[in-house]
């Protein structure tokens, strides 16, 4: 959904030249580490020189969310892309006419990404300078969405659009598109209920970004029908995805456990005495998106000068005129803490790093256990060979499903 909103003072830019080479260099390195093309707007400055008008943050969101789908799937995608049309898949940010009905023209609609698998380009809108407007290149939901319909194309050219769609259909339990109310045990979001490809698109996004405490969506994928827990069509539609993403890479384990992390990960989490959770959360752990949202400056009596980035919690702590405490989240939601936060920042500070901590401490774990697997399947078979243990999370699921290919 579009979120109008307003610059963040944080991403003033005030040195245009190093922006501008700090930008460049994580584009070059991007773009050799994924195997893509990224092409961002310029604008002219002194001596003719042009200057880009994306921060260097913007690059590390959609570095952060390729690293979850892993730069192999990325190349792969990339490459198939390059197959068809001699061109990389490109991630191109695009400065477009998001004044929405706050704006001089008013518009009701405001376009916030897409996918042009003829031209391989993924553009991820940002707005004019001095505009109020989306910038969904901040949004790792939204890089990661429009990948996966890269993703989605490729593997239809490979199996045949009809037959995905009958066998999504399927999954759907009788279930239809542009229901009058969207049932959370079918979709992952009211987007996803529009159509096959963004029902496709969301999935596959929600499973590798919802993949950190108070973001965990697997409560959805299972109902009760007496003693018995059933799958939902949510949980198939995830576990036919992973299928999929097994047979494009089998040997791939990282990406296959980044996606597993979905069955996992806690649904709830609590810090300073907060209870965390819901899709308000997917900036915890990202780089401050550039712009605070405008509806809730508005509507809340809130000064966007006022406002304190708080990566622990993914959005924005201040107060209102009245005094509240507020947290603001960049997709438009808020949350009313009740307590001065400030007074606990040194605490979700800690609880923060505890989190990236553990996270790296089980990322090597995990590395480690892929180099004994591998090194144990190099020996030389002087017995019969082991079964490859079942993934802890997330493996039952695939047993309810027929293959694929």
């Amino acid at each position: 959904m579009p979120v109008l909103a307003a610059p963040s003072q944080t991403y003033s830019i005030r040195d245009f030249e190093q922006n501008n080479r700090e930008v460049a260099e994580l584009a070059e390195a991007l773009e050799n580490k994924d195997g893509i093309t990224i092409l961002y707007p310029t604008k002219t400055g002194e001596n003719f020189q042009q200057l880009a008008t994306i921060v260097p943050e913007t690059l590390r969101t959609l570095d952060e969310a390729l690293a979850a789908v892993t730069p192999s799937l990325v190349r792969k995608v990339s490459s198939y892309y390059y197959e068809l049309n001699k061109r990389r898949l490109t991630f191109e940010y695009v400065h477009a006419d998001m004044r929405g009905p706050y704006g001089e023209h008013p518009q009701s609609e405001v376009q916030v990404g897409g996918f042009n698998r003829y031209t391989s380009r993924i553009r991820l809108f940002i707005p004019n300078p001095g505009e109020q407007g989306v910038a969904t290149g901040d949004n790792p939901l939204t890089v990661t969405h429009e990948f996966a319909h890269a993703f989605h194309y490729m593997l239809t050219d490979r199996y045949g659009y009809i037959s995905m769609e009958r066998r999504w259909l399927e999954l759907m339990e009788g279930y239809s598109f542009a229901p009058e109310r969207v049932n959370k045990k079918v979709f992952v979001s009211e987007y996803a209920a529009t159509e096959y490809d963004e029902d496709f698109a969301e999935t596959f996004a929600h499973a590798f970004v919802c993949n950190r405490p108070g973001l965990g969506i697997s409560n959805r994928f299972f109902r009760q029908m007496g003693k018995t827990k059933v799958v939902t069509p949510l949980g198939k539609k995830v576990a036919y995805i992973e299928q999929l993403l097994k047979l494009t890479m089998p040997d791939n384990q990282e990406m296959l456990e980044n996606y597993r992390l979905v069955y996992s990960t806690p649904v709830s989490t609590t810090a300073a005495g907060l209870r965390l959770s819901g899709p308000h959360l997917l900036f915890i752990n990202m780089p401050e998106p550039r712009l605070v949202p405008m509806t809730l400056l508005r509507n809340l009596l809130v000064s966007e000068k006022s406002t304190v980035w708080f990566p622990s919690l993914g959005g924005w702590y201040c107060q209102d005129l009245y005094g509240n405490h507020l947290v603001l989240f960049p997709e438009g939601t808020y949350g009313n803490p009740g307590k001065n936060l400030m007074e606990y920042k040194e605490e979700l500070d800690a609880k923060y790093a505890e989190d990236l901590a553990q996270a790296q401490l089980l990322k090597q774990e995990r590395e480690e256990e892929r180099a004994e697997l591998t090194a144990r399947t190099q020996q030389p078979a002087e017995k019969e060979k082991e079964p490859e243990p079942e993934p802890k999370d997330g493996g039952t699921l695939l047993r309810t499903l027929p293959s694929v290919a």
